[in-house]
């Protein structure tokens, strides 16, 4: 009895799939989707007859040698009791299928400005089809979240948001991964500057204010002065966090100094300054960033933003930063709109903390006081320039509507400066396994200095983030932790090795 009851309950399983296969046949036909996005459908309906989708979770003691897998290679040391279904019930799965449905729909024409007619014929055919299939390169990740996955912070208001990002911020900021990876970066750093400035006549301390200073005021935070001795101090012996990446800020955005570099130096320059194999890395990546960009100066000015790469730490091209800004074909071959910009630019206004603000962590070191208060005693208030306080998110962006409709706070669009350090961290000799680990010092770096959120700094990683440690959208059904998509920013149970020596263990870093 016991047996044919399990046979029944097998062919009841195998009813519902055929069921949902055909159903989701049906939308897409009637949709014009295509096979591989009428497959998206279908696993949207297997999601949605999953229970446990959108359950309510609240913490339960557990003990401590639970390490059961669950669906994504995390190892969750909390049990969670469900408790309550949320406002994503049957009614809501409906509409969140729907919206899916409307949004793959709209995706399998996009880009529409590539399916309007335009004119003349002849050899501008050809061009509109180029530079269309540029375009379409760059959205590796659109479908990305599509399916309405709420996020962990989904029913939580704005400002316990807030506080529930910065907290896991502050948390990632004393972990060794981010002490140990920011001090090697500064130090490969430092090293090729100043070699690059001794093979070429110029003295350390001219080097390094000609790299770091021209760009950065005191409305960077962490920026202090241009002073060699003070990069030096910060670079190399006790900068804190703010101050470090501040000045690798500065940088990024005085690009003629890292070109004069990669366009010149051979790789001898980067193994004699980085050891044989990270410069061997290091030259290997700069090479093929130089001729994209060698290929991309060719362009128009008002192409090679959207069609190429203008410098050496542009955002690779199915990165979610490209997203960040508008984006349309050329007038001669029709133009028309390719994507909405994330966020439009509203010019910035200071912050209203002061020097001694319990929000800022860690709090700031004196050359930051003495720098903000311009000698004046302090207490002083900040001149920061934060990019919340820059940036205005524009709601039918591909970014706004997906963040929105998972539940995501937003802050100023997918980290660009996330996208530039990935780039020089791989141009510095560090390898892709070892962006996990730059992944947290971002994530701690840019939300608790409320230039972005946990979800932007994530989304500007995830092109060049090995599969294994890729992001998640929202809650799956299979997800046993309070936080499962926070937890991906460093996976539980993941070990890294790196590249340059130390071992990184799974850590805690969860409210």
């Amino acid at each position: 009895l016991l047996l044919l009851l399990l046979l029944l309950l097998l062919l009841l399983l195998l009813l519902l799939l055929l069921l949902s296969l055909l159903i989701a046949r049906c939308i897409a036909m009637a949709c014009s989707i295509p096979l591989g996005q009428w497959l998206l459908v279908t696993i949207a309906f297997q999601v949605i007859l999953r229970p446990c989708q959108s359950a309510v979770v609240v913490d339960m003691l557990e003990p401590e040698d639970a390490d059961a897998e669950s669906c994504l290679l995390q190892k969750p040391v909390q049990h969670h009791a469900l408790t309550q279904a949320d406002d994503t019930g049957i009614w809501a799965a409906e509409f969140q299928l729907a919206s899916a449905e409307q949004e793959f729909e709209r995706l399998s024409r996009w880009p529409d400005a590539c399916n309007d007619p335009f004119a003349p014929p002849g050899v501008h055919d050809t061009q509109k089809s180029a530079y269309c299939a540029i375009a379409r390169a760059k959205t590796g990740n659109i479908y990305s979240g599509i399916i309405n996955s709420p996020s962990s912070e989904k029913y939580m208001g704005s400002s316990d948001k807030y506080r529930f990002e910065h907290q896991v911020a502050i948390n990632l900021i004393d972990t060794t991964v981010q002490v140990e990876t920011t001090k090697e970066f500064a130090r490969r750093l430092y090293n090729l500057l100043v070699a690059w400035g001794a093979l070429n006549g110029v003295a350390a301390p001219e080097a390094l204010t000609n790299a770091f200073g021209p760009q950065c005021s005191l409305h960077n935070a962490g920026f202090s002065n241009n002073k060699s001795s003070t990069i030096t101090a910060v670079l190399l012996k006790n900068g804190n966090i703010r101050e470090i990446w501040g000045y690798v800020y500065c940088l990024t955005k005085n690009m003629p100094a890292l070109a004069d570099i990669f366009m010149q130096a051979n790789t001898s320059f980067f193994e004699g300054v980085l050891g044989a194999e990270a410069g061997a890395r290091a030259f290997a990546v700069v090479q093929e960033r130089k001729v994209e960009v060698v290929t991309s100066a060719t362009m128009p000015s008002n192409l090679k933003y959207t069609f190429g790469f203008p410098d050496f730490l542009w955002p690779t091209k199915n990165s979610w930063v490209n997203f960040g800004f508008d984006a349309s074909l050329p007038n001669d071959v029709g133009g028309g709109v390719l994507w909405v910009g994330a966020r439009n630019y509203t010019g910035c206004t200071e912050t209203g903390l002061m020097t001694d603000s319990p929000e800022i962590y860690p709090p700031l070191s004196q050359r930051e006081i003495e720098a903000q208060c311009e000698g004046k005693a302090p207490p002083c208030k900040l001149q920061w320039y934060p990019g919340a306080n820059c940036y205005n998110m524009v709601t039918d962006s591909f970014y706004a509507e997906r963040a929105t409709r998972n539940g995501y706070r937003m802050v100023a669009g997918p980290s660009g400066t996330t996208a530039n350090v990935f780039e020089l961290a791989l141009s510095l000799g560090f390898t892709n396994d070892d962006l996990l680990a730059f992944r947290v010092v971002m994530t701690a770096w840019l939300v608790q200095s409320n230039d972005h959120s946990l979800l932007e700094t994530m989304l500007a990683a995830e092109a060049q983030m090995p599969s294994e440690y890729s992001m998640q959208w929202g809650r799956k059904s299979c997800d046993h932790d309070k936080w499962p998509d926070f937890q991906r920013i460093w996976p539980r149970g993941t070990t890294l090795h790196t590249s340059w020596g130390p071992v990184f263990k799974s850590f805690h870093f969860l409210p």
